[in-house]
């Protein structure tokens, strides 16, 4: 079951209603570029002894299957360093999964209707990326 917030919360007990308002938070970087890792990290704010695993599943567009990977916490944030150099492929596609002891699961993202909608980006040329962003700039 993943948890998302109710649409109200009238009716709902203030024990209940703490619960939806812990949240994972994570903000997909703007680019990935394809020559070099990118730290792609999640912030929980649920109690730490309450957390049986963190998790990634990805997968780049020459995979399969998804992978998962046990993250662990560093300086506040479950870190991943996704390398295009050893995963290979032009795009990415993850998303992350927090395991409670109370068998419950929280994930990122979510859509509207609670189920998991996994990022997808592209790996980006560093190269061009900048170069069309220099000729972008109005000097």
């Amino acid at each position: 079951m993943i948890r998302r917030p109710p649409r109200s919360t009238q009716g709902v007990s203030s024990a209940a209603s703490d619960v939806y308002k812990r949240q994972l938070l994570h903000m997909p970087p703007k680019n990935i570029f394809d020559d070099r890792p990118t730290k792609l990290q999640l912030y929980v704010d649920l109690p730490e002894d309450s957390i049986a695993r963190v998790s990634i599943f990805y997968k780049t567009n020459i995979m399969e299957n998804m992978q998962e990977i046990t993250l662990a916490k560093k300086k506040g944030a479950y870190s991943f360093n996704f390398d295009p150099g050893i995963q290979g492929g032009d795009s990415v596609t993850y998303f992350f999964t927090v395991a409670v002891k109370d068998q419950s699961i929280h994930a990122t993202p979510l859509d509207i209707n609670g189920k998991i909608k996994p990022y997808k980006k592209p790996l980006v040329d560093p190269i061009k990326y900048y170069e069309e962003r220099l000729k972008s700039l109005k000097w």
